[in-house]
């Protein structure tokens, strides 16, 4: 979680709070899932998504589970982000290449 900024996940009327412990609405319906939940899902995932392992991101949202998830699985590995709105995956992506743009092949 280190290595992936919140703050470039989250909506423009978010910004100013992106690092306090509650879900924020990134738009569509949708939130991005407080930090407390996701290092409790890295967490439970830390011993599977090792160096080179592939993932699937059911429900990508901002895309920052995607992007923690590419951090573990390396170079080597692929992760896979699914969600059922073409345009949450475009927000996605665009926020993982705000901070992380070389985990995108």
């Amino acid at each position: 979680m280190i290595r992936v900024d919140r703050k470039n996940f989250i909506a423009d009327d978010g910004y100013h709070s992106a690092y306090s412990d509650m879900p924020k609405p990134i738009g569509w319906g949708t939130t991005i899932s407080a930090p407390s939940v996701h290092a409790s899902t890295l967490e439970k995932v830390k011993d599977r998504l090792k160096e080179g392992a592939k993932c699937l991101d059911i429900g990508t949202g901002s895309g920052y589970v995607a992007a923690c998830f590419a951090e573990m699985v390396g170079k080597d590995g692929k992760v896979y982000m699914l969600d059922h709105i073409q345009a949450i995956l475009d927000f996605a992506s665009t926020n993982i290449k705000k901070g992380n743009p070389t985990l995108f092949k």
